[in-house]
């Protein structure tokens, strides 16, 4: 992951005909800020934006609850080989 710029994150809301949602995210080293929401439909590796939507929050509030889990996880992780002598 990038320390700065966009990032479409998240894949929900999948339809018969292979579109789904997608979220544009700000990264500031992890997901910061949602930006907008994309329906996008991909067929044979060509990416298209059907639809540009408003935030959806309670998506955005499932990738904070991910990222924060994956930075906890992490920091467990360091403590766990500091406390048997493993230096990073």
């Amino acid at each position: 992951m990038g320390c700065f710029g966009t990032m479409l994150l998240g894949r929900w809301d999948a339809k018969s005909d292979g579109s789904f949602k997608t979220t544009k995210w700000l990264i500031i080293g992890a997901p910061f800020v949602p930006i907008e929401v994309y329906r996008i439909q991909e067929t044979r590796g060509q990416t298209q934006v059907l639809d540009v939507l408003p935030v959806d929050w309670r998506a955005a509030r499932r990738q904070y609850g991910l990222t924060i889990l994956v930075f906890v996880a992490l920091f467990a992780l360091g403590l766990l080989l500091n406390s048997v002598g493993i230096k990073p």
